[in-house]
């Protein structure tokens, strides 16, 4: 595959190297390793999994010289899309179904891009489990605590986990945290958390505070045809 601005050695360190798929190739068949994940093997619904999976890879490996180049995540999502293909229209506005993609709002995608990022910074995963059942932890501990000092102890606490992982996720997805891949994440944590410990996600049941306190609000994007018909809305 040809990449303008790009040379094959510049993408040569990515884990899993999209880059010298032929035409031909199927990428599920060409590396083999995706197919021990469940989530690459999803149907996708008039979209190509070759192209899908170069975009992936492309927007969120961390050697992409992408990844490396554009600093704004949403910028680099149009640039993946464009280099990995993705079907346009004469205007050169993206498909419905790959502008859902662009804009992060695909579940099925959002898992295979969670995993993805998983194969290479799996501890930051690991930290978000820890950190979001200290989380619980917490708030289970307000509820019943009665004396003020400790209450504010416990606050102070429960602020600071909440930073921990907004921290922890930005790093694990390449800073790239839109509403539906931020809330898609969060499922696969509890998915984790249950086959781990029942009792703990029996805990969360119930309660309606984000873990990443009440400030943090997650970008959402919106069409706008100033920028490749993607902006960041603010």
């Amino acid at each position: 595959m040809k990449y303008k601005h790009y040379t094959d050695e510049d993408f040569d360190k990515m884990l899993i190297p999209v880059h010298r798929l032929k035409e031909k190739d199927n990428v599920l068949q060409k590396f083999t390793i995706l197919k021990e994940y469940k989530e690459f093997q999803q149907p996708l619904e008039d979209m190509d999994i070759n192209n899908i999976m170069v975009f992936i890879v492309l927007c969120y490996d961390q050697n992409s010289p992408l990844v490396l180049n554009i600093v704004d995540p949403y910028k680099r999502r149009v640039e993946a899309a464009k280099l990995a293909g993705f079907r346009s229209g004469d205007d050169g506005t993206f498909f419905v179904n790959y502008m859902s993609v662009v804009l992060g709002e695909e579940f099925t995608v959002n898992k295979m891009i969670i995993r993805y990022c998983r194969m290479q910074r799996n501890t930051e995963f690991a930290k978000l489990m820890i950190f979001e059942e200290s989380y619980y932890k917490e708030l289970e501990a307000l509820k019943n605590e009665t004396d003020a000092g400790e209450k504010n102890k416990i606050r102070n606490n429960i602020n600071n986990f909440s930073e921990d992982m907004m921290k922890a996720s930005e790093k694990l997805l390449l800073r790239d945290v839109t509403k539906e891949l931020i809330r898609d994440l969060m499922e696969d944590i509890d998915e984790e958390q249950l086959a781990i410990s029942p009792e703990m996600m029996a805990k969360k049941e119930g309660d309606d505070i984000h873990p990443y306190g009440k400030e943090y609000k997650p970008v959402k994007l919106k069409l706008d045809h100033n920028y490749a018909g993607y902006v960041k809305k603010l």
